[in-house]
Parts: structure tokens; C-alpha cells; sequence
């Protein structure tokens, strides 16, 4: 099956039935995708997350392709599990991350609960030379996984691989 080529964030989990790959495109070169799949709970009148809950994404490939800041960004959700999954390809580029992307990550979590991270596979993820005085900033250091928010808790992260492509 060829992948889904995304050339904007999608936002429904029904746009990726039927697709084992999800690759952000790069026939634009200077645009760079803010995520390849962005899920937000719709928000009550106070502001606060009204849950989507039951979530379960298996099996599938998540492509940067050097051309997106977020692989999969999650906010708001409950009892999320994310299984077998690949999420590759992020290289830094110091162009395209400002200091509103410094946790740019394959995998983000914005109040979230009740999520379950197992058997994925986070490979290829450059995150560029060291920049500043010290040899290290904030802004430019890439994570495979991001958990931010008061609300966010009860995360299992078990049995993952990180790091170089297993295959070389």
C-alpha cells in the first residue's frame, strides 16, 4: 500500500483508515509541516479539554521525512494506547525551529491520561549539531516523546526502542 502523503496536519483518526504509512511531503522545500497527525479534543465553555477517549493507533508509520516539527500530537485525550508503531526521519533544521517548536517530538502529549506507549520504535530522529556557547540549547533539542500540561498523568512508556534504525 503506498503512504498517505500529507502536505497539512491531519485531524481526524478516520483520515488515517486504510494506511499503514503517514509521510509528511517534501516536494516544498522551504514548508515545513507543524505535525503530520494533530488530534485536539473539542474544549468546554470554561476552556478545559471535554475528552476523546478510547483511543488505539497500531501498526503504523510515522514519517517525518525531514519536513515536520510533530509526528502524532495528541491534546486532550484518555485511555490512549500507542502500539507497534514507527515514528522516523525528524532532522533538525535551524531555519524552521523557532523558539515556540524547542520540544518539538516524534510523539506529543498535551493534557492527556491514561496512555499507554509500548513496542514503538523511535529511529532516525537527528536532532542536529549543538548550538550556544556550551555546546548544548534547549530550543534545539529533539524528544522522541513530550508530555506537557497540568492534567497530564498515568503514562506507561514499556518495551520501545530508541535510537539509529535497528536494520543500520
Amino acid at each position: 500500500m503506498s503512504p498517505l502523503i500529507v502536505t497539512t496536519p491531519i485531524t481526524s483518526l478516520d483520515a488515517l483508515t486504510g494506511y499503514t504509512t503517514i509521510q509528511a511531503s517534501d516536494l516544498e522545500a522551504e514548508v515545513w509541516l507543524d505535525a503530520l497527525v494533530k488530534i485536539t479534543a473539542p474544549k468546554n465553555s470554561a476552556g478545559a479539554y471535554i475528552p476523546l477517549q478510547n483511543t488505539t493507533i497500531e501498526n503504523m508509520v510515522f514519517d517525518l521525512n525531514q519536513h515536520s516539527h510533530f509526528g502524532l500530537q495528541l491534546f486532550g485525550c484518555q485511555q490512549v494506547t500507542i502500539r507497534n508503531c514507527v515514528f522516523r526521519n525528524y532532522a533538525f533544521h535551524p531555519d524552521f525551529v523557532t523558539d515556540k517548536e524547542i520540544n518539538e517530538s516524534a510523539l506529543y502529549f498535551n493534557e492527556c491520561q491514561q496512555v499507554t506507549i509500548e513496542g514503538c520504535h523511535f529511529i532516525n530522529l537527528d536532532p542536529g549539531e549543538p548550538r550556544g556557547d556550551d555546546g548544548y540549547a534547549a530550543r534545539q533539542l529533539n524528544r522522541c516523546i513530550t508530555i506537557e500540561g497540568y492534567t497530564s498523568s498515568h503514562f506507561t512508556i514499556r518495551n520501545n526502542h530508541f535510537g539509529p534504525s535497528p536494520t543500520g
